[in-house]
C-alpha cells in the first residue's frame, strides 16, 4: 500500500508535469519573426488600432455593441487587415464578437488576430508634468491591477471590472492573441523620476523576463510588469509574445536635429525634452522559460517631433552621427530605417502611425504627410506608401492609427476650445479624423443649392424685413457644422456683383458693432469702402464674395481662440493680444488662422547630441570631440541618458 503522503506528493508531481506540457503557445517570436505554433511564418502584419468608445461617450464608458464590432471586423478583412490592436480591456461584447467572427471563418485567411494592449497609470506617472516614480505603491499596484484584469479578460475569466462597470467575460480568445503590448506612451518626467528614485541600479531576474546590462530603474519596472503579464498568462496555461509600448520621445536613438531645447531646466542639461529620456527595449529580455519570446515596437508619426520635418542633407546633419545614411532627403523614413537598424534581427512592429483627414491641421511635414487638411484619397495613398516603405526596411508589420474615428480626441492646437470633446465633432481637430472608417454627423439638410430641398429640416427660419439684401434666412446644425440658407430679398439668385456679410455673436460682453474699413482690416472686401454695421456686437463674421463665389471667415482678434490662447506662443514672450492694447470693440477682424507650430530654431552644433553607444570613427574607437562635448553637457555616452546627479 502506498502511504497517503506519498500519494499526495505523486499527484502534485503529476499535476505539475501536466501543467508544463499542456502550456499552449499559439504564436512565438523566432529569428526576428512572428510564427504560428507549427513554425510557419506569420508574414507581414497589416494591422489597425481600435479605440474604445463611440461618439458622445468618454473612452471605454459605452460599448459600440457586438453587432458593430462584427461589422467592423468585416471591414477589416475587406481592407486586408490581419491584426487589430486594442489599448486596454474592452467590454465583453468585443471579445464575444471576436470569438464569433473567428469561429465562423472556414478560411484561415479571413481570421483576425489580436494584439492585446494593457493600459498604464498615465496621469499618475506624468503628475502634471512633474513626473512620479513608477515604484510608488499606488502606481505600482494600479499597473498590476490593469494587467491582472486585462489578461484574465482575454482568457474569459468571468466577472471583471472595466471602465464601464463590471462585465461577465465568458469566452477565451487566447488562441487568436498574437501578442501582448504593455503600457502607453511614457512621460519622460516619469521616466526621469523613476531613474533617479530609490531603485537606481536595481536588477531584475524573473522566471520569464529579466533585465540586461545597462538597464535603468524604469526599464527594470517594465521588466517586472512584463513578468507579471507572463505569470497571469501561465495561470491559464498560455504563453504569448511580450513587449512594452514605446514612442519617439523616449526611444533608443538620438535625434540630432530636434529643435525644442530647454536649457534653463536643470534636469534636461541642455537637451531637448523630446530627446531627453531613453527607454531601450534592448535592455530587457525574456528567459528560456518564456518560449513565446519578446518583440519590439514603436509609435512614430511623420510630423512629430519637429526634427522629422526637415531634409537632413540640406541642414548639414553629419552622416556619422546617424545609424544609417539611407533616406537622408526624408527624415521620417531615415528615422524608421535607423530604428530598424538599432533593433536589427529582432521582431519589430511600427505600432502607431497614421494621417488625419480633418479640415484643420496641426503640423506640417515632408512629402505631404502633414497632420490633417487632406482628403481620404490622399490619406489612403500616403498611408499605403508608408506601409510599402516600412516593409522594404524589414519591419515585421505596421498598425495604422486608427480603424474608426474617435470624437473624444483632443489636439494640442484646439484643446482650449474643445470643452465637451465627447459630443462635438470638431472639423479643425486633427486628432478626431484618423479613422480608416469615418464616423460622420448625419447631415440635417442637403447642400445642393436648391431652395426647396430641405424645407422641413431647417431648425430656425427668419424672414428679414429690415434688410435690403436678405430675404429668408434659415439655420440648421449637426455635431460638426452650422448650415445657413440665405435668400436674396428680391428672390433672385446671388450673382458676381454681390458681396454680403453675416455676423455671429458668441461671446457675452465682447465684440464690435462696427467693423471699420481701415488698414487693420485690409483682408476684408467692403462695398465702396463703407464700414460694416451690425445690430449686435459681433465676434465672428462670414463674408461672401460673388466675384469668385468664395466664402471666408473672419474673427475678432481679441476673442478668436488663436489670438486668445495661442498668440503668447507665437510672440514667444508670453504677451497676450490684450497686452498689446487691443480690445474687442475696436472691430479689428482678421482671417481665421490655426497655429501649427510655435517658434523654434534648428541646432547647428549636432555633435553634442550624443546618445547610445560611442561613435567609432577614429583610431581610438571613439569620436573624441563628440565624447568631450557629451561629458561637458552632462550626457552619459554609454547609456544614452543624462548623468544622474
Amino acid at each position: 500500500m502506498i502511504p497517503n503522503t506519498l500519494l499526495i506528493t505523486l499527484n502534485l508531481f503529476l499535476f505539475s508535469i501536466t501543467t508544463v506540457f499542456s502550456t499552449q503557445i499559439p504564436f512565438h517570436v523566432d529569428n526576428g519573426a512572428f510564427k504560428f505554433a507549427n513554425g510557419k511564418d506569420f508574414g507581414f502584419i497589416t494591422g489597425a488600432n481600435v479605440g474604445a468608445t463611440v461618439p458622445g461617450s468618454d473612452p471605454g464608458t459605452l460599448s459600440p455593441g457586438k453587432d458593430v464590432y462584427l461589422r467592423q471586423f468585416k471591414y477589416c478583412r475587406d481592407m486586408h487587415i490581419n491584426v487589430i490592436r486594442i489599448y486596454t480591456l474592452l467590454s465583453a461584447d468585443f471579445y464575444e464578437a471576436f470569438h464569433e467572427w473567428n469561429s465562423l471563418q472556414t478560411n484561415d485567411y479571413n481570421k483576425l488576430y489580436l494584439i492585446q494592449g494593457i493600459w498604464s497609470p498615465v496621469d499618475e506617472l506624468a503628475n502634471d508634468n512633474q513626473g512620479a516614480d513608477a515604484y510608488d505603491p499606488e502606481i505600482y499596484d494600479k499597473m498590476k491591477d490593469y494587467i491582472d484584469r486585462t489578461v484574465k479578460g482575454v482568457h474569459g475569466g468571468g466577472l471583471i471590472a472595466n471602465d464601464a462597470g463590471v462585465d461577465d467575460y465568458t469566452v477565451s480568445v487566447a488562441s487568436w492573441v498574437l501578442a501582448y503590448m504593455v503600457g502607453t506612451e511614457w512621460d519622460p518626467n516619469g521616466v526621469y523620476k523613476t531613474m533617479t528614485g530609490s531603485h537606481q541600479g536595481k536588477v531584475f531576474n524573473g522566471t520569464f523576463v529579466q533585465t540586461l546590462p545597462r538597464a535603468h530603474a524604469f526599464e527594470t519596472w517594465l521588466a517586472e510588469m512584463l513578468e507579471y503579464v507572463a505569470e497571469i498568462d501561465m495561470q491559464f496555461g498560455y504563453q504569448h509574445p511580450l513587449a512594452f509600448t514605446n514612442w519617439i520621445t523616449t526611444d533608443a536613438i538620438r535625434a540630432p536635429m530636434e529643435t525644442e531645447f530647454n536649457i534653463s531646466d536643470p534636469k534636461l542639461k541642455g537637451a531637448s525634452r523630446e530627446d531627453w529620456m531613453s527607454v531601450n527595449a534592448n535592455h530587457i529580455g525574456s528567459t528560456s522559460k518564456w518560449q513565446a519570446g519578446y518583440y519590439f515596437n514603436q509609435h512614430s508619426y511623420p510630423y512629430y517631433p519637429n526634427f522629422l520635418k526637415f531634409n537632413l542633407t540640406q541642414h548639414g546633419v553629419p552622416g556619422d552621427l546617424l545609424e544609417t545614411t539611407d533616406y537622408m532627403e526624408d527624415s521620417y523614413l531615415n528615422y524608421l530605417a535607423r530604428l530598424r537598424k538599432v533593433f536589427k534581427g529582432q521582431a519589430m512592429i511600427l505600432s502607431e502611425t497614421g494621417l488625419s483627414t480633418s479640415l484643420g491641421y496641426a503640423s506640417s511635414a515632408q512629402a505631404g504627410r502633414k497632420n490633417g487638411n487632406m482628403d481620404e484619397v490622399t490619406q489612403g495613398k500616403l498611408v499605403a506608401q508608408i506601409i510599402k516603405d516600412v516593409a522594404a526596411m524589414g519591419w515585421n508589420g505596421i498598425l495604422v492609427f486608427q480603424l474608426v474615428d474617435e470624437w473624444f480626441k483632443k489636439s494640442w492646437n484646439t484643446q482650449n476650445i474643445d470643452w465637451d470633446r465627447r459630443s462635438w465633432h470638431n472639423a479643425l481637430n486633427a486628432e478626431q479624423y484618423f479613422g480608416l472608417i469615418g464616423v460622420e454627423s448625419i447631415k440635417p439638410v442637403v447642400i445642393d443649392g436648391k431652395k426647396d430641398s430641405n424645407s422641413d429640416n431647417w431648425l430656425t427660419s427668419v424672414q428679414h424685413t429690415d434688410s435690403e439684401s436678405f430675404g429668408m434666412v434659415q439655420v440648421a446644425h449637426d455635431e460638426t457644422y452650422l448650415y445657413l440658407s440665405i435668400e436674396k430679398a428680391d428672390g433672385n439668385t446671388w450673382n458676381s456683383s454681390d458681396i454680403f456679410f453675416v455676423g455671429f455673436d458668441t461671446v457675452p460682453n465682447e465684440g464690435a458693432y462696427v467693423i471699420s474699413n481701415n488698414e487693420n482690416n485690409e483682408d476684408l472686401v467692403t462695398s465702396k469702402g463703407a464700414a460694416i454695421n451690425f445690430q449686435r456686437a459681433m465676434d465672428y463674421m462670414l463674408m461672401y464674395n460673388g466675384t469668385n463665389g468664395d466664402t471666408q471667415m473672419f474673427s475678432n482678434i481679441v476673442t478668436d481662440p488663436f489670438y486668445h490662447f495661442y498668440w503668447p506662443n507665437v510672440m514667444n514672450d508670453g504677451s497676450g493680444i490684450r497686452d498689446m492694447g487691443y480690445t474687442s470693440d475696436q472691430g479689428i477682424f482678421w482671417v481665421m488662422q490655426q497655429l501649427i507650430a510655435a517658434d523654434f530654431s534648428i541646432p547647428s552644433n549636432f555633435s553634442y547630441l550624443c546618445k547610445n553607444d560611442p561613435i567609432t570613427t577614429d583610431a581610438d574607437g571613439v569620436k573624441q570631440g563628440c565624447k568631450k562635448v557629451c561629458q561637458e553637457t552632462g550626457y552619459d555616452n554609454e547609456t544614452g541618458c543624462v548623468l544622474l546627479p
